[in-house]
C-alpha cells in the first residue's frame, strides 16, 4: 500500500502547488527544529504574527517554544523562553495587543517610563505606538491579536483605543482572560468548526473591553530611570551567575545603590532578588544541557 505523505512549506512551493489555508489547525514552533542561525529569524516570524517583534536589547539566546492558531483577522498564540525584551509592531488600524503574562516579571514601558504587569493582569496594548515589553524573567504569555479584517466593518479611532493600560481579573477582563487561558491550553485540539466561532467570540469580546475601558485606569509610570536601572541590575547578575557567594548586598555596591533599594525594585516588578537568580540559574543549567560545549 502506498504512503501518501503531505507536501509542507518549501515542497509544496517546488512543487508549484499553494500554500495551505493559514486558517487551518495550530501551528506549533520549537526553536530546536531549526538551526542555530536560523533560530532567530524563525521566531521574528512567530513573533510577527501577534504583532510582535524582539526589541533592540533583547538578550535571549533562540531558544522558544510557541503554539497559534489565526482566522479572519484574529490570532491567539501561547509563547514561551528564557528573558526576552520584546516590543510592538506599529499597526495603528489593528486592535490593541491583549497580553496575560502567565509569570511574574514582566515590564511594560513606554518613553515616559514603565510599570509591572503580574500574572494576574491583562495588558492593554494600543499599536498606534511601539511599547517594549520586557520578560525578566522568562517570557511566558498568552497573546490576542486582532486586526482590522476582523472588525468586520466596525470603524475604530485610535483616540477610541486609549492609552496603554492594565487591567485586573475582574468583569468583562476576568471572563476574556479565563477564555485566554482555557483557550490557549487547548489551542491544538479545536476543531476548525469550534475554532472560528471561537475566534468571533475574542473578536466582539476584545472590542467591547477596549472600548468600555478606553477611558477608565490608564498605564501609570514610574520612573524610566528606575526603569533602566533594574535592567542594569538583571544584566550585573546575568553576568556573576556563576558566582556561588552572589548576593544583593555585593550587586547593590556594584550598582552604587543600597541593599534595600535594590529589593525595591524588584519589588516593583513583582518579583525579588533571589527568586530572579534562581531562575536564571536554572535556565543557565537548562542552556548548557540543551546545547553542551
Amino acid at each position: 500500500m502506498a504512503v501518501v505523505v503531505p507536501l509542507r512549506g518549501m515542497a509544496r512551493r517546488l512543487h508549484g502547488l499553494p500554500a495551505p489555508d493559514r486558517s487551518m489547525g495550530a501551528r506549533p514552533f520549537t526553536s530546536e527544529a531549526y538551526s542555530q542561525s536560523d533560530r532567530p529569524n524563525a521566531w521574528e516570524d512567530v513573533l510577527g504574527a501577534v504583532g510582535l517583534t524582539r526589541g533592540p536589547r533583547d538578550p535571549s539566546d533562540g531558544h522558544a517554544s510557541a503554539v497559534y492558531r489565526e482566522t479572519k483577522g484574529v490570532t491567539l498564540a501561547r509563547l514561551l523562553s528564557g528573558p526576552q525584551t520584546l516590543a510592538t509592531l506599529k499597526r495603528p488600524h489593528d486592535l490593541p495587543l491583549i497580553v496575560r503574562p502567565l509569570s511574574e516579571g514582566m515590564m511594560l514601558g513606554t518613553g515616559g517610563g514603565s510599570q509591572a504587569v503580574r500574572a494576574g493582569d491583562l495588558a492593554i496594548l494600543p499599536r498606534e505606538q511601539e511599547l517594549e515589553l520586557v520578560f525578566q524573567r522568562e517570557l511566558r504569555a498568552v497573546v490576542l491579536a486582532i486586526d482590522a479584517q476582523a472588525l468586520q466593518g466596525r470603524r475604530l479611532s485610535a483616540s477610541e483605543f486609549g492609552a496603554p493600560r492594565i487591567l485586573l481579573a475582574t468583569g468583562l477582563a476576568g471572563t476574556l482572560l479565563a477564555m485566554m487561558d482555557h483557550v490557549a491550553d487547548g489551542l491544538e485540539s479545536f476543531a476548525e468548526g469550534e475554532w472560528i466561532p471561537t475566534a468571533r467570540c475574542f473578536a466582539d469580546l476584545a472590542i467591547t473591553l477596549v472600548a468600555t475601558t478606553s477611558n477608565g485606569a490608564t498605564f501609570e509610570t514610574s520612573t524610566s530611570t528606575q526603569s533602566a536601572l533594574l535592567r542594569r541590575v538583571c544584566a550585573t547578575i546575568d553576568q556573576l551567575l556563576t558566582d556561588p557567594e552572589l548576593s544583593p548586598a555585593r550587586v547593590a555596591q556594584i550598582e552604587g545603590i543600597s541593599t534595600r533599594y535594590l529589593q525595591r525594585i524588584f519589588e516593583g516588578a513583582g518579583d525579588s532578588f533571589t527568586s530572579y537568580l534562581r531562575e536564571r540559574r536554572l535556565q543557565r543549567i537548562a542552556a548548557d544541557l540543551t546545547n553542551p560545549a
